[in-house]
C-alpha cells in the first residue's frame, strides 16, 4: 500500500512537472539521518490547484501521512521567487507561500559579520483564521512546470 501511495503521488508530481502552469514543492528529507521526510506540494489539478502535505516518519516507516490542506484554489505564483497567493472561489480559504528573511550577527566580536537566512512559510487560513502552517529553508523549495 505504501508503494502504491508513493507511486501515485510521484506520478501526479511528475505529470505536473510537464504542466504549462507552475507549481511549488518544498521538501525536507532527513530520513538518512533517522529523521522524517516532510513535503508540501502546490500543484495544478483538475478544478484548480491542490495544496497537499506528506509526512514519512523515517526511512523504514510503513506509513505515509498525506493531508490535503486546500483544493480547488486559484493561484498567483511568482516562479522566480517561489511565492504564491491562492484562494478558493468562495474566498473563504486562503493559502499563502511567503518568503521570510532573518538577519543576525554571528558573534559579539568587533569583526562580527551579518548573516542572513531565508525561509519559505506556507499557511492556510479559513475565514481569516490560520488553520495550518509549515516552514522550510528557502533552498528546500522550488517551482516546477510553467516557465520554471
Amino acid at each position: 500500500m505504501k508503494s502504491l501511495v508513493v507511486s501515485l503521488s510521484l506520478f501526479f508530481t511528475l505529470t505536473s512537472l510537464a504542466a504549462p502552469t507552475p507549481g511549488i514543492i518544498c521538501r525536507n528529507d532527513s530520513r538518512m539521518e533517522n529523521g522524517p521526510l516532510q513535503e508540501l506540494i502546490l500543484t495544478p489539478a483538475e478544478g484548480g490547484y491542490l495544496l497537499q502535505s506528506q509526512f514519512v516518519p523515517s526511512l523504514h516507516a510503513a506509513d505515509i501521512a498525506i493531508d490535503n490542506w486546500a483544493e480547488n484554489l486559484s493561484c498567483r505564483i511568482d516562479e522566480k521567487s517561489t511565492l504564491a497567493f491562492c484562494k478558493n472561489q468562495q474566498g473563504q480559504t486562503v493559502a499563502e507561500i511567503k518568503e521570510r528573511r532573518e538577519v543576525f550577527f554571528d558573534s559579539l566580536e568587533d569583526d562580527a559579520k551579518k548573516k542572513t537566512t531565508k525561509h519559505i512559510d506556507i499557511s492556510v487560513s479559513e475565514n481569516g483564521v490560520q488553520k495550518k502552517a509549515m516552514s522550510f529553508a528557502a533552498g528546500h523549495c522550488q517551482t516546477f512546470g510553467g516557465n520554471a
